[in-house]
């Protein structure tokens, strides 16, 4: 009895559980499909209006004609005859050093010069007598042989000859090889004389072109070493040299403390690893060496703009979704300028464009292309 209960307690329950799933079932298949929510885009309507497409750049004003006029010897500063602001003409004596040291060298090397002659001189006198010594011996060595094979002479006395001339023959070739050494020597000091009489003319400094002095770095007195400036000297016309990545081109306008000056040439060198604008400003008077912030026009264009917020990039399309009836289309565009705030596009669009986060679009795009 109590096992016919169970079975039957189990059998109701599996009955009722069977009764649940096909009703729950039922209730989900009447809920309505869900639907996602509405994506809300602001829209703005394009302006026509003129975009000044700039960038920002740090340049340096200088003339070109800048040189730091410096020794190619050491030595002490006997006369300064410039200060600074003046005007000097080409050829112009600017700086006069203490040649008292490579005097005293250039003396030393003369007198190596007359001493090398001299030797030269000896030994040649000594060569000349060596070349009589293996002349005569030569031909009373050749006598000899003549005598040996007449048996006339014993082998040892020949052979006695032979090897006086071996010795006269090489006291000759060393009397040659010391000769050539000593007009090797001669050779050598009298290059190294003109040399020293070359830099003694440097120590008279003289001006390389007509300019101003604009700067001086070392006094009457002072110790000028080799290469250190000891003054600077500049001369019109000036320019500011300007490096930038990309965008810019030679008759580009650049804005510098108000004065509209023109970029003349992109030098091949370059600054940093960049390239180099030189922009041409004969109206602005400034120091030498100045750094100056510039405003470089890169494009000026007339036509529709639309808010930067409006461009969507994906991958290397640059999109932007306009408004067409009742939807948004994505449109391929070009951008022809661009400002901090708006761009013109190509082609023109005049019709109403959607603008947000670059998340918003990209989900606008996705809901277009579902």
């Amino acid at each position: 009895m109590k096992k016919i209960f169970t079975t039957l307690l189990l059998t109701i329950l599996v009955a009722a559980g069977i009764w649940l799933v096909q009703k729950r079932k039922g209730q989900l298949q009447n809920l309505p499909t869900p639907t996602p929510p509405a994506l809300v885009v602001e829209e703005v309507q394009p302006q026509k209006m003129e975009i000044l497409q700039t960038i920002e750049l740090l340049g340096n004003y200088h003339s070109l004609k800048s040189s730091p006029i410096a020794t190619k010897i050491a030595g002490w500063i006997e006369e300064l005859k410039v200060e600074e602001g003046t005007w000097v003409k080409k050829g112009e004596l600017l700086v006069r050093l203490d040649k008292s040291e490579i005097e005293a060298q250039i003396a030393a090397q003369k007198a190596k010069i007359a001493s090398l002659t001299n030797q030269i001189k000896a030994q040649r006198a000594q060569l000349a007598a060596a070349r009589l010594d293996v002349e005569r011996l030569l031909a009373s060595l050749a006598r000899d042989r003549k005598l040996y094979r007449a048996g006339a002479i014993a082998k040892e006395l020949l052979e006695a000859k032979e090897a006086r001339y071996a010795g006269a023959k090489a006291k000759l070739l060393a009397a040659q090889a010391t000769l050539d050494s000593l007009q090797a020597q001669l050779h050598s000091a009298k290059v190294a004389l003109k040399s020293k009489e070359r830099l003694a003319t440097y120590a008279t400094i003289r001006a390389p072109y007509r300019g101003v002095v604009s700067k001086i770095f070392l006094r009457q007195g002072a110790l000028a070493p080799v290469g250190r400036p000891i003054l600077q000297l500049i001369a019109p016309p000036f320019v500011v040299d300007a490096p930038f990545q990309r965008g810019v081109q030679v008759g580009m306008v650049a804005e510098i403390q108000g004065h509209r000056c023109q970029v003349a040439q992109i030098l091949p060198k370059a600054a940093q690893g960049l390239p180099v604008a030189r922009i041409e400003c004969p109206d602005l008077a400034l120091p030498d060496g100045t750094p100056v912030a510039l405003t470089l026009i890169q494009k000026r264009i007339q036509g529709y703009a639309l808010p930067l917020q409006a461009l969507y990039r994906r991958g290397r399309d640059t999109l932007v979704f306009v408004r067409r009836q009742d939807r948004f289309v994505p449109v391929p565009v070009t951008i022809l300028a661009h400002n901090q705030t708006h761009f013109i596009p190509q082609p023109t669009i005049r019709a109403p464009v959607a603008i947000g986060s670059r998340e918003k679009l990209a989900q606008l795009l996705l809901r277009i292309e579902r």
